[in-house]
């Protein structure tokens, strides 16, 4: 009997030894596949970087620095202002993995940052205005989040400024070309 409960403790012992054993053989891949990532990354070899990142995130799921690097390799494929589908889904897989990373790190200020532009790039202004809200509180220090914020909202929208540029009546911007006008000379002279 004692023989017995000894041969499964010591099973339990071995397997749990090889579970480790495989789950370190497991961490060693995927932090090998993100260096090979981060090689490619840095001779903005951005596909390749983005298969070796998703090698390393297969690997290891819970491996939060491969999946930034992932979301921000897509990123980096998103071309602002190209409508075409394939330029699209570059942006949804990085507001996947960013979204990924939020799940478990809610705070994460590079992720939420992330999310704010490429929502702004495909003019979901909302969102992006969130975003950024959520980024001025998390490290108010930081100006870069105060900008497209500040763009994003009110008549600092591309559309509302062209309905403003169209409203203008020729005497308007007649007036305004001359008032500029005017004022150059006084800048050109030299001071006495």
């Amino acid at each position: 009997m004692v023989i017995g409960k000894f041969l499964v403790l010591a099973g339990l012992v071995t397997a749990l030894a090889v579970a480790c054993v495989a789950q370190d053989e497991a961490k060693t891949a995927a932090q090998a596949e993100l260096n090979s990532g981060v090689k490619a990354y840095k001779t903005a070899n951005y596909e390749e970087a983005i298969d070796h990142f998703n090698k390393a995130v297969s690997l290891d799921p819970e491996f939060m620095l491969a999946r930034q690097y992932l979301a921000t390799s897509y990123s980096q494929q998103f071309s602002p202002g190209v409508d075409t589908p394939e330029n699209v889904v570059w942006a949804t897989n990085a507001l996947e993995q960013y979204a990924e990373i939020l799940q478990r790190n809610p705070s994460d200020i590079h992720s939420i940052k992330g999310i704010a532009f490429l929502k702004l790039q495909l003019k979901d202004f909302d969102q992006a205005k969130e975003n950024y809200k959520k980024a001025v509180v998390l490290d108010p220090s930081d100006p870069s989040p105060f900008i497209p914020s500040a763009l994003s909202t009110g008549p600092w929208r591309p559309a509302t400024l062209r309905r403003k540029r169209q409203s203008w009546t020729r005497s308007q911007k007649t007036r305004c070309f001359c008032r500029r006008r005017a004022r150059m000379p006084e800048q050109r002279r030299w001071p006495t």
